[in-house]
């Protein structure tokens, strides 16, 4: 058996392997006979090296090939210096993606019919000097922003309820005579501000700290406003400490803060025939003498 020229590195995968030889060859033995009998020399070399049964014979044809030509050069790796063909350089001005853009979209339109690289190859080359495959125009249409991606479902527009397309409907219809009489119109919204509000990550290191990051969350205030498209409703702002610590500012706004709000800062201020806008949050509107509900206590009920 020929030896290993002195002083020569054995890298990672080589001493992956001989390390694997090692095992196997301990094993034998330990056992005193060998794991796989003398006639199944690929199988005995995969598993000594612990590579594929594959792997094994291509190394053994490529090695074969190199003897019978007397060459003097190493095993090669497999993938490196792989040829790149030119023929995968597609070059499409803005031109031609446009046309390329139109087919797709009279797919949709006209024909109804979904678009795949089969079917929209030979209308493309027909219409547009296109030399390439279906891999390029594969290429080409991925680079003008196209995904092919699971489609939309019909759901966004079928699970909308009734009531809250009339809803939008009478807000259109109404909205749209205030604007004709030139009322004034002002939108009510509430957000808020939190002081923790500040970066989780920074470099640091055993000198410089970084900055420091405020986990007290009593530091949060309430901002509630009324605008219109030309300015804010002037000595209108509302901005109170929230009173607990959990949730966002729409638990922590309530319907008396709101109401106060509403008769004394927002209604004095307001101008004449003016149209005031607001969501559906609970504390927006309270019911008065609300019913009870079947899981409400005979107390309830009674009063």
């Amino acid at each position: 058996m020929a030896l290993r020229k002195p002083h020569t590195v054995v890298h990672r995968e080589g001493r992956e392997i001989i390390a694997n030889i090692i095992e196997k060859c301990d094993e034998e033995k330990t056992r005193k006979h060998l794991l796989l009998s003398l006639p199944k020399s690929t199988e005995r070399g995969a598993m000594y090296a612990g590579v594929s049964y594959s792997t094994i014979k291509n190394i053994r044809k490529e090695n074969k090939e190199r003897k019978e030509t007397n060459a003097d050069n190493h095993l090669k790796s497999p993938g490196k210096k792989r040829r790149v063909s030119s023929r995968n350089i597609v070059s499409v001005d803005d031109f031609d993606k446009c046309v390329i853009r139109n087919v797709i979209q009279d797919f949709y339109v006209t024909e109804k019919r979904v678009p795949t690289i089969p079917k929209l190859l030979p209308i493309v080359k027909s219409k547009i000097n296109f030399p390439w495959g279906k891999a390029s125009l594969r290429q080409v249409i991925k680079s003008m922003g196209f995904k092919w991606k699971r489609c939309q479902s019909k759901r966004k527009i079928l699970i909308e309820r009734p009531d809250i397309v009339e809803w939008r409907e009478k807000y259109l219809v109404k909205m749209k005579v205030y604007r004709e009489e030139r009322c004034p119109v002002f939108y009510i919204d509430e957000t808020w501000v939190d002081s923790n509000l500040t970066f989780r990550k920074c470099w640091q290191s055993s000198d410089v700290m970084g900055i420091q990051t405020n986990y007290n969350s009593n530091n949060r205030l309430i901002v509630v406003y009324v605008g219109s498209k030309h300015r804010f409703l002037p000595n209108a702002q509302l901005i109170y400490k929230a009173g607990c610590t959990t949730g966002d500012y729409h638990g922590q706004m309530n319907s008396q803060n709101f109401e106060k709000w509403t008769m004394q800062q927002l209604i004095p201020n307001l101008p004449p025939q003016s149209v005031i806008v607001l969501d559906n949050a609970p504390y927006h509107s309270i019911q008065i003498d609300k019913p009870p509900t079947p899981y409400s206590v005979k107390q309830d009920m009674l009063s």
